[in-house]
């Protein structure tokens, strides 16, 4: 095996085991967003039903209003 050879296959496995560490470190970043993303997704979903029931009893305190204020209005006819 001459110098030129053992070199060259140094330098190959040299770039390789750096290439390898770059994709390592970009595997393990992006399963860390993907948790982050079902996490996230999860705490959305939940916030929404949540303001689906708000919304709920905000429509029920509205008709309340309208219906409070149409007698006042009645009232103040009537007088």
């Amino acid at each position: 095996m001459t110098w030129e050879i053992l070199v060259g296959l140094t330098t190959l496995l040299t770039s390789f085991l750096s290439i390898m560490s770059v994709v390592v470190k970009v595997n393990r970043s992006l399963v860390s967003l993907e948790g982050a993303v079902k996490q996230m997704t999860a705490s959305f979903e939940k916030q929404g039903r949540k303001n689906s029931a708000f919304s709920g009893q905000l429509l029920d305190h509205e008709k309340r209003l309208v219906r409070l204020e149409a007698a006042k209005e009645e009232q103040k006819e009537e007088e």
